[in-house]
């Protein structure tokens, strides 16, 4: 495949790791020195300066609720964690995007139980302390499992980020 000069300007490449929360894929794990940290940002922070990044994207909720003591105050740690990845990109103004809870969750994670609903929260007060930061809506993507979206609801969940990031204004390169 070949691209034009204008297509190869604006390619989009994800850097990402998804981790099982019940192998260590808690928010603190992705905190600076955490667990998970370096294996999220060593490419990134190679890429700084040479790239423009598009966003920071999470779906860390979830696996919230099985860290009891610290759920009550979980939004400090989504918190540190945008300010970890920004401060090593040296970029305060990267979009922060932050999967809502799974709203087509079963058993265990129906979002209507009360630590879950509890960690709906601690989100949403995340939100409100992080800068251009936003929160994607669950509802209605197409779930695999319990807890887990389809194929489907991934694309519609990216989708819906990429729409956040554009109506904040916080998309200068999708112009």
């Amino acid at each position: 495949m070949s691209l034009t000069p204008a297509e190869a300007d604006s390619l989009l490449v994800s850097i990402g790791h998804g981790h099982d929360g019940s192998n260590g894929g808690a928010c603190r794990n992705y905190r600076k020195g955490g667990l998970l940290y370096d294996i999220v940002m060593a490419p990134a922070k190679q890429l700084k300066g040479k790239v423009t990044f598009g966003g920071i994207f999470s779906m860390l909720v979830l696996m919230e609720i099985f860290d009891k003591p610290n759920l009550p105050r979980s939004h400090e740690c989504m918190e540190a964690v945008a300010a970890d990845m920004r401060g090593d990109l040296e970029d305060q103004t990267i979009p922060f995007i932050m999967g809502d809870w799974e709203m087509g969750a079963l058993g265990m994670y129906q979002p209507d139980l009360p630590d879950n609903v509890t960690a709906r929260a601690q989100l949403r007060i995340a939100q409100a302390n992080i800068p251009r930061s936003a929160i994607v809506p669950t509802d209605g993507l197409p779930m695999s499992d319990d807890h887990h979206f389809d194929l489907t609801g991934y694309r519609m969940w990216a989708e819906r980020a990429f729409g956040l990031i554009q109506q904040g204004g916080w998309a200068p390169w999708a112009q």
